[in-house]
């Protein structure tokens, strides 16, 4: 079922659960964050979202699923670098690419829930950005960078807690600036989850203390 083949948690439920320790047990904050995120799934169809044809993007922003870590937590693999979000920007998508991007979140969290139906301990994901091939033309255009702040933003304003980390790697010298102006512009949530790494023994070690042996 789609790209990463699986379906989601209701995100305003989501949000009741988790919004709590974000705002240190404020109600009327945690309320309003609620009521919010009701009213974007209903603007925005996310009940159905799942039912859209994606055909032509699952083909070209594709998402694998890695397995678990040692706490049962799916472990996604997201491969910034064969994106060509230009192509996408270029070609007048831009909103069409935000919205898949909600189905992705929408469809990720629904194998939380899966797992939890199965009797397993998973109350939240693991998110890897493979940045390896990432380019300045086809991922890191001006228009482009606009699209990644989206996908993080989604990510904080409506799937908090979703991801108990959010891990970019293999990142190349020429998108450590873009890294360093969406930190600057992400709320501090997103910000605390976000790692980012560089060498390749640096992942492994890090990635050790949370993957399930083969």
């Amino acid at each position: 079922m789609g790209s990463i083949s699986w379906v989601a948690f209701n995100g305003g439920q989501r949000s009741a659960n988790r919004t709590g320790p974000e705002q240190n047990f404020d109600v009327s904050g945690a309320t309003s964050r609620i009521l919010k995120n009701v009213q974007w799934r209903e603007d925005n169809d996310i009940d159905h979202i799942l039912q859209e044809d994606w055909s032509d993007f699952d083909r070209e922003y594709r998402v694998f699923v890695e397995g678990c870590d040692k706490s049962g937590r799916p472990v996604f693999s997201i491969l910034v670098g064969d994106w060509d979000i230009r192509r996408a920007v270029v070609a007048g998508q831009s909103d069409r690419l935000k919205r898949y991007f909600n189905k992705l979140f929408e469809e990720a969290s629904t194998l939380t829930r899966k797992f939890q139906e199965n009797g397993q301990n998973a109350t939240q994901g693991m998110i890897i950005f493979d940045m390896g091939n990432f380019n300045l033309i086809q991922q890191g255009c001006l228009r482009c960078i606009s699209i990644f702040f989206y996908i993080l933003d989604v990510y904080g304003q409506h799937y908090p807690y979703f991801a108990h980390r959010l891990v970019y790697v293999k990142t190349p010298e020429v998108a450590l600036p873009i890294s360093n102006i969406l930190k600057g512009i992400l709320s501090k949530h997103v910000t605390e989850v976000l790692r980012g790494f560089q060498r390749a023994e640096h992942v492994y070690v890090y990635l050790c203390e949370y993957r399930s042996p083969p």
